[in-house]
């Protein structure tokens, strides 16, 4: 039997974001929050094979025959390469009832995330030659807050191609303990696809932030720069008590028709390109210090000047109405600590999350966390960047 476990973490928006379609720069960073992929082989000898897919989070939970994927794909896997790939996941996920599992066909989440699972198990099986023999299982499970603005579709598709991608290695007798770089790239571009064709995601930016942790800035809504080696930042995510998912897509019409909106969209363009400059003049400088008092100070002054530009993006959000009265609460409380946020998304719901410098210390924090819980505004405490924050294999056993 074969089984390992893989994660990956979810992703916040520091700048930009907002108006990527506008072919503005974006900066995001790995968030400590995670999604976690269970997976375990069975042995061929075993009768009745199947099919599982376990995500108690969202109340998911399918056994699907393996003859029933066969039926459909064995004489069907050129669909993945070709531009009816979606139509022949979506047409498949469409043939499965509701009594093989917990599947609701009218829950999106139930859907997309079944949709997501074969487009990527059909890709990569085609196209890593994966030989499926017998019955597994795929069990996921999360910290992040599901459809709240952290990518937790990226994360989901980011876990589901990395197992695979492992998957088919091992078929090949290649043990991958770590993924390398040229392997994370592969991961999230499968990711990526799956995410935008699948889901209508508008940028591949989640996947490439999920894939490979720490700092990643995307210019022209293309991948432009990683920082991967950054000290971790604590940060607390803020619920605004207004689900995301009770929120419409943000239409941008009334922020244009503001006289000031190409004015306000080139400031905000200009904080995301001074957030990526200010992570690439100090990197360097922080590699040269060990875990010791001048790195603290180094890294305080840094989150001084980054607390600083996030401030500036929030006033900018505010001024073209992209905010709401639970959003600027949550912000007039931080600045009463001295202490600056923004939403996590482009929704006007959703989480705040708030940045902590070095000298915040825990008693400040747990002061802030009782003041937030007194307006009954629920609190996360985690942190960005990191090393080894992308994509990772947990645990691993072959029996």
């Amino acid at each position: 039997m074969l089984k390992f476990r893989i994660s990956a973490p979810g992703t916040v928006c520091l700048s930009g974001e907002h108006f990527m379609e506008y072919s503005k720069t974006c900066v995001a960073a790995s968030i400590d929050r995670r999604m976690t992929l269970e997976f375990i082989e069975f042995p061929s000898e075993i009768s009745n094979t199947f099919i599982a897919l376990i995500f108690d989070d969202i109340k998911l939970c399918m056994n699907i025959p393996l003859e029933t994927y066969f039926n459909y794909f064995l004489y069907s896997h050129s669909c993945v390469i070709n531009d009816n790939s979606t139509d022949e996941i979506v047409n498949f996920v469409d043939s499965l009832t509701e009594d093989m599992g917990t599947y609701n066909r009218d829950d999106p989440k139930h859907y997309l995330s079944l949709c997501m699972f074969f487009y990527l198990l059909v890709t990569i099986a085609y196209e890593q030659d994966i030989n499926i023999t017998g019955s597994f299982v795929v069990k996921v499970w999360s910290e992040l807050p599901i459809g709240e603005g952290f990518g937790s579709s990226a994360s989901f598709a980011v876990c589901l191609a990395a197992c695979f991608w492992r998957w088919s290695h091992l078929q090949k007798g290649i043990v991958i303990c770590e993924f390398v770089r040229y392997e994370l790239l592969k991961i999230a571009i499968y990711a990526s696809m799956c995410d935008i064709l699948i889901c209508e995601s508008k940028t591949s930016l989640h996947c490439f932030v999920s894939a490979n942790g720490s700092i990643v800035e995307f210019k022209n809504n293309f991948f432009f720069k990683m920082y991967q080696i950054f000290p971790s930042i604590k940060v607390l995510l803020v619920f605004s008590n207004i689900s995301r998912k009770l929120m419409n897509e943000l239409s941008y019409e009334d922020a244009m028709e503001n006289p000031l909106f190409t004015l306000l969209l080139n400031c905000i363009h200009a904080t995301s390109e001074m957030s990526a400059k200010l992570f690439e003049n100090n990197i360097p400088k922080m590699l040269e210090f060990d875990e010791t008092e001048p790195l603290f100070m180094y890294l305080q002054d840094f989150c001084e000047k980054l607390s600083y530009l996030i401030q500036v993006n929030h006033g900018l959000l505010k001024a073209l109405n992209i905010s709401n009265s639970h959003i600027e609460l949550i912000s007039a409380i931080a600045r009463s600590f001295s202490l600056n946020g923004k939403m996590t998304c482009s929704n006007k719901g959703g989480y705040a999350f708030i940045l902590l410098p070095p000298k915040f210390t825990i008693e400040r924090t747990a002061e802030i966390i009782s003041k937030f819980k007194s307006y009954d505004l629920d609190v996360i405490v985690t942190t960005i960047c990191g090393r080894y924050s992308g994509v990772r294999i947990d645990y691993c056993n072959q029996m």
